[in-house]
């Protein structure tokens, strides 16, 4: 692959994972702003669909957030951070 081509390519998928990164940040700053959006995009959901998804959602946040501070705990930099504060 040519130097140009690299260039396109890169230019053509850095709009799309620039969107993709910035609404995947919403859930994590603003959960409690996304209830309305769960229930628009979940309006054609049973209600054990909902519940199941809402349960798959809560558990995976939960997951993310734990090996977030667990990582951030065991790094020797951001223990320096607290250590400092």
């Amino acid at each position: 692959m040519n130097a140009q081509i690299a260039i396109e390519h890169v230019l053509h998928d850095l709009p799309t994972a620039a969107t993709a990164t910035f609404l995947a940040l919403f859930p994590i700053v603003n959960p409690l702003g996304e209830v309305p959006m769960f229930f628009s995009l979940t309006a054609d959901y049973m209600p054990e669909e909902r519940r199941l998804t809402a349960l798959k959602i809560a558990v995976d946040g939960v997951a993310i957030l734990s090996s977030s501070c667990s990582s951030a705990a065991s790094s020797s930099t951001s223990s320096a951070f607290l250590c400092r504060c």
